[in-house]
């Protein structure tokens, strides 16, 4: 039988992505933390051995190429379990990470995954972004702000613009059928001084 982490690292070399021993070790403690949380609070559906490695931490990972700023500040609205904020960090370690969940159960996991993985320039908000996006000292503050599949395009666009920095980018993990949503995003993304 395959194990977790045969599927993994050999899905990050085909992504080309060479794990060092400590990330190894780093998604091996995240991976066994996720199934021990998930029997006592709904953190992902594992319906087959590839969902965590291929459907969540290669999939949070496919967008480490972007992130070309040393340092860089990134904001996960809707974090969940983590995704895609705690797998960036785990191979991108000066990335300073605040992970947004609403959830208190959540942000709990979240929580204990940043200590448990000795996580520093990590900060874990239990807050609802529309509130989030009320304090002043948030905008403008970011490099990257990222969303996996948690609002719809224009929402997120509304939702995300105001915590950007000037030179600051706005990732949308989507899914199937995005082409729908960009109907009324030019506009948003006008307002909201994105390009």
């Amino acid at each position: 039988m395959t194990t977790f982490e045969e599927i993994f690292e050999q899905a990050a070399l085909e992504m080309g992505i060479e794990l060092s021993d400590r990330e190894c070790a780093l998604f091996n403690k995240y991976y066994r933390e996720i199934l021990l949380w998930n029997e006592k609070i709904s953190l992902v559906s594992i319906k087959s051995p590839i969902d965590i490695p291929i459907k969540h931490f290669i999939d949070s990972l496919t967008v480490a190429k972007l992130i070309e700023k040393d340092n860089a500040k990134l904001l996960d609205i809707g974090a969940g379990a983590g995704f895609p904020g705690i797998p960036l960090k785990i191979i991108m370690r000066s990335l300073k990470i605040t992970l947004v969940e609403a959830y208190r159960k959540k942000a709990s996991f979240l929580k204990n995954v940043a200590r448990k993985l000795d996580f520093t320039d990590t900060i874990i908000l239990n807050e609802r972004i529309e509130h989030l996006k009320e304090d002043k000292k948030q905008r403008g503050m970011y490099d990257v702000v990222i969303s996996r599949a948690t609002f719809n395009l224009s929402q997120y666009l509304a939702m995300g613009a105001p915590f950007l920095s000037e030179e600051g980018m706005l990732i949308a993990m989507k899914g199937k059928g995005i082409d729908a949503e960009f109907e009324g995003t030019d506009e948003i993304a006008r307002k909201g001084g994105i390009k």
